[in-house]
């Protein structure tokens, strides 16, 4: 049976710093029967998340302030508040923010996948930038692929 809807108010939700982001959760699997996850996003200025792929889920990202510097598939694109990124499983893509002010986008990841757990996961980590050896195994847990750049 599916759930009855829910509402998510701002200010609701815990905040994670996993990874030096401020993360909410709006939407659990649970509470969308499995559909999706859905995040409010802070990247502060120079932050980024590296090339990678997900096999199992789509991700679509609007931006809500800042600009946002998306690679998707081949392209390249600067994305200004108002801005709609809609990234089909299996396509490459990174993004972060390149500006001077935080950036702050609603993400939306489809099915969902228990962000809360990947999240609690990342948690763990030691304080500071995480170690590959560290970092890998957990983002491949949960359908990140690196796209590690091309020798030679």
């Amino acid at each position: 049976m599916a759930p009855p809807g829910m509402i998510a108010l701002p200010g609701e939700g815990r905040v994670s710093p996993a990874l030096g982001l401020a993360t909410t959760l709006m939407a659990r699997g649970e509470a969308t029967g499995g559909a999706r996850d859905v995040l409010d996003f802070v990247m502060p200025p120079g932050s980024s998340l590296p090339p990678h792929i997900h096999h199992r889920t789509d991700e679509a990202f609007y931006v809500l302030d800042g600009e946002l510097a998306v690679q998707l598939g081949g392209r390249a694109a600067s994305l200004p508040a108002g801005a709609l990124c809609f990234v089909p499983r299996g396509t490459p893509h990174g993004f972060g923010n390149a500006g001077a002010v935080p950036c702050r986008l609603l993400l939306w990841v489809t099915p969902a996948f228990g962000f809360e757990r990947f999240l609690a996961d990342l948690e763990q980590l030691p304080p500071g930038p995480p170690a590959p050896e560290q970092l890998l195994p957990i983002l491949q847990r949960y359908d990140f692929e690196v796209v590690l750049p091309r020798a030679g």
